[in-house]
């Protein structure tokens, strides 16, 4: 997986995104419900990428 080892707010996340926090934080509460996401104190653990790049790329949902 890939971790990103540095604060990254929900709210950072939703700007970097151009989209709004509440949107931001139901669509990453997803991806945690599903494995994809891992949080922990404002840091993120991806053991799945690929599965995300799917998902970017609109071929799962």
């Amino acid at each position: 997986g890939i971790r990103i080892d540095f604060p990254l707010r929900r709210k950072d996340i939703a700007d970097i995104a151009g989209t709004t926090l509440h949107t931001a934080s139901r669509i990453l509460a997803g991806w945690e419900r599903r494995g994809l996401l891992v949080s922990h104190n404002q840091h993120l653990m991806l053991p799945a990428p690929k599965e995300l790049g799917r998902i970017a790329e609109g071929i799962a949902a």
